[in-house]
């Protein structure tokens, strides 16, 4: 009891201790709280950020679709090209005037002989 009287606690009753122990209960909720409230900020601003991650990432890969749609279109554009060049260096082979023969064209040949 003699460190009560030094705290200056010594005279305070059963009601005085009772509405000490309300007001340090009120007071653990209240840093409770706020320490939830804190957190819930901060678990926030990450979703927020992991949200905005997503959203990048989305448009990076509506993006990357879009190169590669363009891309196979443009593969199939040179294939075409290819085949037309090849029906005219086959074609050209043919006339006697046009000493044309696939060595000539760069890449039909090796396209032709490929496996």
């Amino acid at each position: 009891m003699s460190w009560l009287v030094r705290l200056g606690l010594g005279g305070v009753g059963l009601k005085g201790w009772a509405w000490l122990g309300i007001a340090a209960a009120g007071l653990t909720f209240a840093i409770w709280l706020c320490a939830k409230l804190y957190l819930a900020g901060v678990y926030a601003e990450r979703i927020r950020t992991y949200e905005d991650q997503i959203a990048q990432l989305k448009a990076d890969l509506i993006a990357n679709e879009v190169i590669s749609r363009q891309a196979d279109a443009d593969a199939r554009a040179a294939e075409e090209e290819e085949r037309k060049l090849k029906e005219l260096v086959d074609a050209l082979q043919n006339d006697k005037s046009c000493p044309l023969t696939r060595d000539h064209v760069d890449g039909l040949r090796r396209i032709d002989e490929s496996p």
